[in-house]
């Protein structure tokens, strides 16, 4: 694998030029030459991606077999592996890589034979075990152009009904079943009563028996940890009547709701719909699920998918349906979409008959939906066993009866059917009958309309014979039998559905008060309720503390507070404590500064008297030495006055600098102790100002130093100032301190940027400048132009003087905008910018001169080139006019020049090669074929020169090439290939084949391309039987050298007489006689 990463033909990289061609245009010669450039580029891209593909096969080989090993590995490690059949004939190599001893199928009928026979093909396997009900439906085939289903019926024929019919019936009366299969006889899904529904059709098997625990079995007992509440629904399924053995809400436990509504088709696709029914289940659903039935233990089945979206569309309205939410964008698997396409998780299932072979719930409504009689869709009895099998508690059939027990011509229907009407129109049975009243007649379960009750009163009844007639809540008036899990007080609301009406929250029971004191003020039980930490009313009534208020009097002050009972008992045990007294008392005046506190605290004045007064926190003025004034607490104020030494005053002040009188802010001690040291250690002049009263620094005068060297910490002055440098000149708006360093030397000044005139020292034109290059341009000696710049300067002054500094090059130089002149070597004189003088004196690089010059060409004409290229190679001479001809060495034809140039060439040649070949097409006849052919005229003797070797016959028309000769003569080698047809003659068989170009017949017959072989037809005498067979003309020789009898005579009889009366005699073979020889 490492080595294949690394080859060269899977790398685009490495390709290259390989199958890269070159760069592709419109300038191609022809437009042969650019198709061919295109399919060499379209074969060489083909070619590297098949590279890449092989190299790609390899890896993603490698990848599968990789993954294959990885799922053989975990398979190994595991005891039981569980898969699809689909899934494991996916994985077969890993399956069989496992090698399992013994593999159990569930629900085998519905697997077709082929599929299951590629999963157990395992070496390893020992045991096989089937399990499923050939009664049931078989599997499921889609036709596709035909319908497979009815055409080829043993297609969907499993190997489980296959094995079990063959068991049955080799068996006779009263015989026990084959070893190969077993019947279970007992049953744990469905209740008896739903149970005989089904039960006869498999007498001839076995007698099934029924668990015990199908009697006792509660509904959503297997499904109760699919509900959002589950202790809320085991709750309030205890409150109804039987506890969950009996469905909530509806009287009879399996019924036939006949309804004559009418089929139609749906709105999308062929499939039936019946909206009356699906209204009918919707309606139903809602029902139930109003009674407290979770939603995940109703499943509505119908054999329509078209009935399947109406019923879900019906039950969306009713919002009996949640939407399912799609994680990661992807829709559930296969199976779950085809199955239960469009169900919610938790929710109410709604699927077809056959999709729902395999499952099962507590409460199951099918919709027939046919009208008509005669379906036999709907009758077909394998789907009659599994829509009437689904149920573990009750079995609601929505239909019409008369489209199941007639058929089209108003006869009997199916006998299924007509049983299980005849079955529900009897009495119920026993483990169905909830009849308080033993001695009322058996109902019927069966009829136009059904029979719903309240869950938890069920003597409480009602006839419903339409979607209609469903009522919205519940219908019963009794008294709700639920207590109240807190207190065990009944609800106080009418019977209800806690679905639809939530219990009592509040009990308005009253209760003794627990209390010696008050015990006859009595408790509300929800009062109890709202207790911190009551669990239930017997732990609140233990931890309940009364809270009516009673009078206590304070043993520190005068003052009675109100205060719980409960309180009041620990106050006189000592057990607890009351807050500080908040009662408000008498102001109170300060002892030390006389300041009075309003309206105090009992509990604050208590204790400045027992213990230090407060702070007193009054603000007054206060002066201190410095004369600033400040308003400060009282007690602030009476702590400094009684201080020694005096705090440094920190109060911020404004005032101006010693030096240059600008204003400066600091704190009122350190402006004091700045003015007392600049008084004392004066060392220098202050500011001076201008006549417009602005601070103005002049160089070189003796200033004193910076506050800062009489404080530490003064910052240094920002504000701008005038400043006159050395030069005269006035700077504005410069730093005040910075001013002052430039003034005293020690920070050089700026660079002085007022303009002045001076004569240029590059080009001695008059130019504005700065003051600080004005020296710069004194240092420098006059310009080779003269004062004013008015004279010319020669090329060679140019490249003798020396460059000018960079100061004067690029600040002064650049600043003229005229033109000096510049004469020339050549003696032509040039206009140049003096911008760029400075660079020509520094590079002596100079503008090349553009001047016209003519020259004369060796031909006689004359042309005008630019003055700086007249030494380089001219042009070719373009002139047109007084040309003469030019004639090619055969001396008849002639050419014509487009231009000088052109003939000059000519003649070039002609006198390097004696004369040039003439081009020009004139016809000739070719020596070895006759056929006319265009060349050249140079080339017109080499096409009819006599050549050693034999000729065409001209006289045939066509030519004809006849392979027994080979000696032809050879065409001249500067020729094209001849194209013409001929005719090429087969030897020895002397077959022609016309149409062949003449250059590849001549080919052939010399050998220099292989000849091909003839496929003339012929007809031959077989020398196995003396039949005359047609053959190609090439394997007619192969066939007449067989000798299949080896010399001998083969066995003959006459099989008939033919028309004119001859025998016609066929050869016999007898098996163990002599036999044919095989051909060559």
């Amino acid at each position: 694998d490492d080595q294949d990463d690394q080859d060269d033909d899977g790398d685009p990289q490495a390709l290259g030029d390989q199958w890269m061609p070159g760069a592709w245009s419109f300038s191609q010669e022809s437009p042969r030459d650019r198709w061919r450039a295109v399919s060499v580029f379209l074969t060489r891209v083909c070619e590297a991606v098949a590279s890449l593909a092989t190299v790609a096969e390899r890896h993603v080989e490698t990848a599968r077999r990789e993954k294959s090993e990885a799922a053989a590995s975990a398979f190994k490690a595991s005891r039981v592996v569980g898969a699809t059949v689909v899934g494991a004939t996916r994985r077969l190599h890993a399956l069989r890589a496992s090698e399992p001893f013994a593999m159990i199928v569930e629900e085998a009928c519905e697997v077709l034979e082929p599929t299951l026979m590629s999963v157990i093909a395992v070496r390893s396997l020992r045991k096989l075990e089937l399990v499923g009900d050939h009664r049931q439906l078989p599997a499921f085939i889609q036709n596709c152009w035909f319908p497979l289903e009815s055409s080829h019926p043993s297609l969907k024929r499993s190997l489980f009904e296959r094995i079990v019919a063959g068991s049955t019936g080799r068996r006779g009366a009263g015989e026990a079943l084959s070893s190969l299969c077993t019947v279970l006889d007992e049953q744990r899904r469905m209740r008896p009563a739903i149970c005989d529904l089904t039960r006869a059709f498999y007498d001839d098997l076995v007698e099934i028996q029924d668990h015990p625990s199908t009697m006792s079995q509660r509904l959503g007992d297997r499904g109760s940890n699919a509900a959002p509440n589950l202790d809320g629904f085991v709750r309030d399924r205890a409150l109804w009547e039987g506890g969950g053995l009996l469905t909530p809400g509806v009287v009879p436990q399996q019924f036939f709701w006949n309804l004559n509504s009418r089929e139609g088709r749906a709105h999308v696709g062929l499939s039936r719909c019946n909206v009356e029914e699906a209204q009918a289940c919707a309606q139903l659903v809602r029902w139930l699920q109003n009674c407290g039935v979770p939603a995940s233990q109703i499943s509505c089945i119908t054999p329509y998918k078209g009935q399947k979206l109406t019923i879900l569309k019906e039950l969306r309205k009713l919002g009996s349906l949640q939407q399912r939410r799609v994680l990661g964008g992807r829709r559930g698997s296969f199976h779950q979409r085809q199955r239960h396409d469009h169900q919610p998780t938790n929710g109410v299932v709604v699927s077809t008959v056959d999709r729902y072979q395999g499952d099962e719930n507590d409460v199951v409504i099918l919709s027939l939906v046919a009208s008509r009689p005669g379906n036999r869709f709907v009758a077909l009895k394998n789907r009659f066993i599994v829509s009437t099998s689904r149920a573990r508690l009750g079995f609601f059939v929505v239909g019409n009866s008369d489209s199941v027990t007639r058929d089209q011509r108003g006869e009997a229907g199916p006998a299924h059917w007509r049983a299980l009407l005849d079955q529900l129109g009897g009495p119920a049975a026993k483990d169905d009958d909830d009849n308080e009243d033993e001695e009322a007649e058996p109902r019927s379960r069966l009829g136009e309309a059904l029979q719903i009750c309240c869950p938890r009163h069920r003597r409480v009844r009602r006839w419903v014979a339409n979607a209609s007639e469903f009522p919205e809540a519940n219908f019963c008036t009794e008294p709700c039998p639920f207590r109240l899990p807190f207190c065990g007080h009944p609800c106080r609301v009418p019977c209800h559905s806690p679905l639809l009406v939530p219990h009592t929250e509040d009990c308005a029971e009253l209760v003794d008060r627990p209390c010696l004191v008050h015990s006859q003020e009595k408790l509300r039980c929800s009062r109890l309720k709202k207790e911190p930490g009551a669990a239930s009313l017997a732990s609140a009534l233990e931890n309940f503390k009364c809270d009516i208020l009673v009078d206590f009097a304070r043993r520190e002050c005068p003052h009675v507070v109100k205060v719980a009972c409960w309180q009041h008992d620990a106050l006189v045990a000592g057990t607890s404590v009351l807050d500080p007294c908040d009662e408000i008392v008498e102001d109170f005046i300060h002892p030390v500064c006389g300041h009075r506190r309003r309206a105090p605290r009992c509990w604050q004045r208590r204790q400045w008297e027992e213990q230090e007064p407060y702070k007193c926190s009054v603000r007054v003025q206060h002066v201190r030495e410095c004369g600033c004034r400040l308003n400060m607490e009282c007690h602030v104020r009476i702590q400094e006055l009684s201080l020694e030494k005096k705090p440094k005053c920190l109060e911020a002040k404004t005032a101006p600098r010693p030096r240059c009188q600008h204003a400066l802010s600091m704190r009122c001690h350190q402006l004091q102790e700045l003015r007392d040291n600049w008084s004392s250690r004066p060392d220098g002049e202050g500011e001076t100002r201008n006549e417009n009263g602005d601070v103005e620094v002049r160089h070189g005068v003796g200033y004193a130093l910076p506050e800062s060297s009489y404080l530490l910490g003064v910052p240094a002055c920002l504000n701008e100032v005038v400043y006159r440098a050395s030069c005269g000149h006035v700077v504005v708006d410069q730093p005040c301190a910075k001013a002052f360093e430039m003034a005293a030397g020690i920070r050089p000044e700026p660079k002085c940027k007022v303009l002045e005139t001076v004569a240029s020292p590059v080009c001695g034109h008059a130019v504005r400048v700065e003051c600080w290059l004005k020296a710069a341009c004194a240092d420098v000696p006059g310009s080779l132009w003269g004062c004013g710049g008015d004279g010319e300067a020669t090329e060679a002054d140019i490249v003798a003087a020396a460059p000018f500094a960079p100061l004067v090059g690029h600040h002064v130089g650049p600043r003229c905008k005229m033109t000096a002149t510049i004469v020339r070597r050549c003696g032509h004189r040039r206009k140049v910018r003096c911008t760029k003088l400075a660079t020509i004196f520094a590079t002596k690089k100079f503008p090349d001169c553009t001047d016209l010059v003519t020259i004369d060409r060796p031909c006689g004409h004359a042309i005008r080139v630019v003055c700086n290229r007249k030494d380089e190679p001219l042009p070719p001479c373009r002139e047109q006019s007084g040309l003469e001809p030019f004639f090619y060495a055969c001396g008849q034809h002639s050419k014509r020049a487009s231009d000088c140039a052109e003939l000059q060439k000519l003649r070039a040649l002609a006198l390097a090669n004696g004369g040039v070949a003439c081009p020009v097409e004139v016809p000739c006849v070719r020596y070895r074929c006759s056929h006319r052919v265009d060349v050249a005229c140079s080339d017109a003797d080499a096409v009819s020169r006599i050549m050693p070797g034999r000729r065409l016959d001209e006289s045939q028309t066509p030519r004809v090439v006849d392979s027994q000769f080979s000696d032809f003569c050879e065409s001249p080698a500067s020729l094209p290939e001849c194209r013409q047809p001929v005719t090429f003659v087969f030897h020895p068989c002397r077959h022609t084949l016309e149409g062949i170009p003449c250059h590849t017949a001549v080919a052939w017959a010399t050998g220099e391309e292989d000849a091909p072989l003839c496929q003339t037809t012929t007809r031959v005498e077989s020398p196995l039987c003396g039949h005359a067979v047609e053959l190609p003309c090439h394997l007619a020789d192969d066939l007449e050298k067989w000798d299949p009898w080896d010399g001998g005579e083969p066995e003959t009889e006459t099989e008939r007489f033919d028309e004119f009366g001859d025998p016609v005699v066929v050869v016999v073979v007898v098996e163990g006689s002599r036999q044919p020889v095989a051909p060559p």
